[in-house]
């Protein structure tokens, strides 16, 4: 069953949120 596009939209950012944010602390970290 495929998901509604809202869904998808709704649940991807709260999914990956932490992970992305996490990464760009951690690149903004060592490159400054």
């Amino acid at each position: 069953m495929s998901l509604p596009m809202w869904t998808k939209i709704g649940y991807l950012p709260s999914h990956l949120a932490t992970p992305i944010c996490i990464h760009l602390y951690n690149s903004n970290g060592i490159h400054s």
